[in-house]
């Protein structure tokens, strides 16, 4: 949510042994003035010391935003097909056996039951038996 940075933070001073916690918005100078007041008199420090730290754990959360927002968009792009791979989907997606394939993976795993606090499956192979039957494809296309 733009314009929120709601934080957990602690704050300890090694030479008095005392600390502060606190949840609140970075972005909301009411809460960082309430912050500041409350940890300087819990821990022992000097309010403007603080508010300073304060700022550079601000001004270094936002950066760390904006590198996961910048990783996040590289890794989110989808990758190409090497051409290998590309004429393997194109040779399986235009075999006359597909959907038996696909049927028979389903098969493999067997039916799932569910009720609110488990689910079951008819043999002892998880779901995850489909994503391994996926992952075979994709590099054989043999089950």
């Amino acid at each position: 949510m733009p314009g929120v940075m709601k934080v957990n933070l602690l704050i300890y001073n090694e030479r008095t042994d005392r600390f502060h916690v606190d949840n609140f918005d970075l972005y909301h100078a009411r809460s960082r003035r309430t912050f500041t007041m409350e940890a300087a008199d819990e821990i022992g420090a000097s309010e403007s010391q603080l508010r300073s730290d304060l700022g550079r754990v601000l001004l270094k959360l936002e950066q760390v935003q904006v590198e996961q927002k910048q990783l996040s968009n590289a890794i989110s792009k989808p990758q190409p097909l090497s051409e290998t791979e590309r004429a393997q989907a194109m040779d399986l997606l235009q075999s006359e056996n597909l959907l038996d394939r696909i049927l028979d993976d389903f098969d493999a795993c067997g039916p799932i039951t569910s009720n609110s606090t488990s689910s079951s499956f008819q043999n002892s192979s998880p779901p995850a038996i489909i994503l391994g039957n996926c992952q075979q494809l994709k590099n054989g296309f043999t089950c």
